[in-house]
C-alpha cells in the first residue's frame, strides 16, 4: 500500500485514515478550487482530478455531506455552508417544523492511483433532535445515529467510530487496497 497521499490540511483526518488504514501517511494540504455541487461525487471527483494533476502519485480525498429527509437531500456536501449560514439551532428548528428528522451523514472518498478514480462510501443515518446538544465541531450537534439517544457531540470519539460513516469508508478502501496488494 505505499506511497498513497491523504489530501487534507486536517490533522485529525490524517490520524483516522492512519488507525483505520494501518500505516502512516503522507498528507498534503493544497489551495484547491472547490466547486459547489449537491452531488458528493461530484465534488470529490474534482478535488481528486485537481490534486492528482498537481503531486502526481496516487492520492485520495474524503468529503461528508448531511442529507434530510425532509428536504430532499439538501443540504448534502453543502452542509458547511449551509449551517454557517443559518446556524444549527435553526437548522433543527426547520427540520422539527417539517415533521421528518431523518437524516443521511454521507463520506465519500475518492482514491486516483495514477490511471484511475475509485469512490468508497460510508453511510450513518440518523435523526436531528429538537434543539443542538453537546459541543463539538461541525454539525456533530444535530446528529444522533438511529437506535441512540445521543448526538455525536455528546459521545466519546469511540463510541462515535462505532457510527462513523469515514470509518466505513476508510475500511471500504482498505480492503480495496489489500485486495490489490
Amino acid at each position: 500500500m505505499g506511497g498513497i497521499v491523504l489530501l487534507t490540511g486536517n490533522l485529525n483526518k490524517v490520524r483516522e485514515a492512519e488507525s483505520i488504514l494501518g500505516r502512516t501517511l503522507e498528507h498534503y494540504a493544497l489551495d484547491l478550487e472547490e466547486i459547489q455541487s449537491v452531488t458528493p461525487q461530484d465534488v470529490v471527483a474534482h478535488k481528486i482530478n485537481q490534486a492528482y494533476a498537481i503531486l502526481k502519485k496516487p492520492v485520495f480525498v474524503w468529503d461528508v455531506s448531511l442529507e434530510f429527509e425532509a428536504l430532499n437531500g439538501f443540504p448534502g456536501p453543502l452542509i458547511k455552508f449551509f449551517y454557517e449560514t443559518v446556524g444549527l439551532e435553526t437548522i433543527c428548528s426547520i427540520i422539527n417544523n417539517l415533521k421528518n428528522t431523518d437524516v443521511t451523514a454521507r463520506t465519500t472518498l475518492g482514491y486516483h492511483d495514477g490511471r484511475d478514480v475509485h469512490y468508497f462510501e460510508g453511510v450513518a443515518r440518523g435523526r436531528v433532535p429538537k434543539k443542538p446538544q453537546g459541543t463539538h465541531w461541525a454539525w456533530d450537534p444535530i446528529f444522533i445515529p438511529h437506535g441512540k439517544t445521543r448526538t455525536f457531540a455528546q459521545m466519546s470519539l469511540a463510541e462515535k467510530n462505532e457510527y462513523s460513516m469515514h470509518k466505513k469508508a476508510l475500511e471500504a478502501f482498505r480492503t480495496y487496497l489489500e485486495t490489490r496488494a
